[in-house]
């Protein structure tokens, strides 16, 4: 799970098994940001998702007090059922915990 401004700053990050490679994140995040429906879609909705074909890596991104991102990275361990209502949570707390961020 990822924490990020909407500028591109990572503000913090949890979970994984390894280091965190930001450049396969950001190639993930940009072929999944375009199948998913893109910056409009985001700003509509609140949040965008994508599944990869293969369910190799999927994602989830929740837009937070309208400047950070909540991103989510996940596989075929779990589901978008499983990811999205924690995400949400989490979201809800970040969002009422840090309201100065």
């Amino acid at each position: 799970m990822l924490v990020e401004a909407t500028n591109g700053k990572l503000i913090a990050w949890a979970g994984g098994s390894g280091p965190l490679d930001p450049a396969a994140i950001a190639a993930l995040l940009k072929q999944g940001f375009e199948a998913g429906g893109g910056l409009r879609k985001l700003v509509d909705d609140e949040e965008i998702h994508y599944e990869s074909p293969d369910e190799s890596d999927s994602f989830y991104i929740g837009l937070l007090l309208k400047r950070l991102l909540l991103v989510v990275v996940f596989d075929k361990r779990t589901s978008l059922k499983r990811v999205r209502p924690r995400a949400r949570n989490a979201g809800a707390e970040i969002a009422t915990g840090w309201p100065a961020i």
